[in-house]
């Protein structure tokens, strides 16, 4: 007598089932992160809306002197040279999306890995302020604002992922992987071996 198939529906369900249970740990375990992502992606999309960059005052002969104002990063790229700010202007914009899918969908590997690689360079334009002339402007009190956001940011980034691969790594692999490959059903009893082949 054969054994009979694996009911397939149940299997499915019970791998469905595993699956939402593996993403409701992943969800407590890194739901934590999201609520510090909120307000760095509220603070991170006002950056392009407030003046970076402090007046420099220029100092000519004859006691006379002139101001160079920046404003904000949309007034640096409409003018002649505005090339990074645009650039600058970009980089906020992908680096606020991803904090702000951070928010939702904290347990991806990929959300902290891309905030460290749209953030860097960033910080990397707001140490040298590429454009904007001699003597280089120092940064307003919004420009050491936007660095600490950036560079909090970062480093969350860096904790989330560096946890995201201890966890994976500790569990083995993920678990719903594992669960795609059905179980084989028990091997067919030996006909030499069960009494009940006699009464057949």
């Amino acid at each position: 007598m054969s054994t009979p198939e694996p009911d397939e529906a149940a299997q499915t369900t019970e791998h469905r089932i595993a699956v939402l249970e593996d993403e409701l740990r992943k969800q407590k375990t890194f739901g934590g992160y999201a609520r510090l992502y909120a307000p760095l992606a509220a603070l991170s999309a006002t950056l392009s809306f407030t003046p970076i960059l402090n007046d420099v005052v220029v100092e000519h002969g004859g006691g006379t002197e002139s101001r160079r104002t920046f404003g904000t990063l949309w007034d640096m790229a409409g003018r002649s040279g505005g090339d990074p700010a645009a650039l600058g202007i970009m980089l906020v914009g992908i680096f606020t999306a991803l904090l702000v899918a951070a928010t939702w969908r904290p347990t991806t590997l990929g959300l902290p890995v891309g905030i460290v690689v749209a953030g860097v360079p960033i910080l990397l334009m707001l140490i040298v302020r590429p454009s904007t002339g001699s003597p280089t402007p120092d940064l307003s009190p919004y420009g050491v604002v936007g660095v600490v956001v950036i560079v909090s940011a970062c480093l969350l980034a860096v904790v989330q992922a560096a946890h995201h691969l201890s966890s994976t790594h500790g569990t083995g692999s993920d678990t719903g992987t594992e669960l795609e490959t059905p179980t084989a059903p028990d091997a067919a009893p030996d006909a030499a071996t069960d009494p009940r082949a006699d009464e057949a």
